[in-house]
């Protein structure tokens, strides 16, 4: 139940951190659309290659720090799934647990798994007698 908390946290944690890079991206593209626009119309820079090359240089960077925030936004269960699986022996892919599989691969989705002595562990994982 704690492993599926701290993943239900952590895709959250991506979630709140892709919309804050999307709103923040969106808000940079269309600040640079618009003054593309407006240096065009008034035509108040030193010419257009200035104004195209500040427009691509600014726009492009945050249009794509946009689009990476809406995808964390949309699927933030992915990298979620991926820094969780690392800490508590889940299979990268799918999310199984497999701190009991013998095998080298996971049962579910067949993902190659590292050796039974590198994966990781939780103290809950220790045996008390």
């Amino acid at each position: 139940m704690e492993q599926i908390l701290e993943y239900s946290f952590a895709r959250v944690l991506v979630r709140l951190a892709g919309v804050l890079l999307a709103v923040v991206g969106f808000y940079s593209f269309g600040a640079a659309v618009l003054w593309l626009i407006g240096t065009l119309v008034l035509e108040t820079s030193p010419g257009i290659g200035y104004a195209l090359s500040y427009a691509l240089s600014s726009g492009l960077p945050s249009l794509a720090l946009a689009l990476l925030g809406a995808y964390f936004a949309r699927d933030g269960h992915l990298l979620a799934r991926i820094v969780t699986s690392g800490l508590h022996g889940r299979c990268r892919k799918c999310g199984y647990d497999t701190r009991a599989v013998t095998a080298g691969a996971c049962p579910e989705c067949g993902t190659p798994l590292p050796a039974p002595s590198t994966r990781s562990r939780t103290p809950a994982d220790e045996v008390h007698t």
